[in-house]
């Protein structure tokens, strides 16, 4: 059909587990929340996190424990970027932003990324530091 728009839907499951008020299903995530969800798993995930596919691996955890540094930063940059290039085909990923907080003690990470076929950048921004 000539002049359809391209509607291309993601859906996910909402991993709070919140059930719907009305039918006490789990709630679906949709396009650009179920893209957000995903990216920010993906930083998460560990080597074994996700069975059967022990090539998923951030690294991050580990390099939480090195000590806080300009290089421990790009290399932050560089594991993020590898684990959401080579795993999450729904994005372009265009920038991460990474840095140390004034305390030394945690990262302050910032993903900007353009989910295919669509106009806006979005972005996600989480804090990550290393449990004791």
């Amino acid at each position: 059909m000539a002049g359809q728009a391209n509607t291309t839907r993601y859906k996910d499951l909402d991993l709070d587990f919140i059930a719907h008020p009305i039918t006490g299903d789990i709630v679906q995530k949709l396009n650009k929340d179920a893209v957000k969800q995903s990216v920010r798993n993906l930083v998460y995930m560990g080597r074994f996190d996700k069975p059967f596919q022990p090539h998923i691996d951030s690294r991050i955890r580990g390099l939480l424990f090195e000590q806080a540094s300009p290089v421990v930063t790009v290399e932050l940059r560089k594991v993020i970027t590898y684990v959401l290039q080579k795993n999450e085909p729904r994005i372009n990923l265009i920038k991460v932003d990474t840095g140390i907080n004034a305390n030394g003690d945690s990262y302050s990470i910032t993903i900007h990324y353009q989910i295919i076929n669509q106009p806006t950048i979005e972005s996600v921004s989480f804090q990550m530091e290393r449990l004791r």
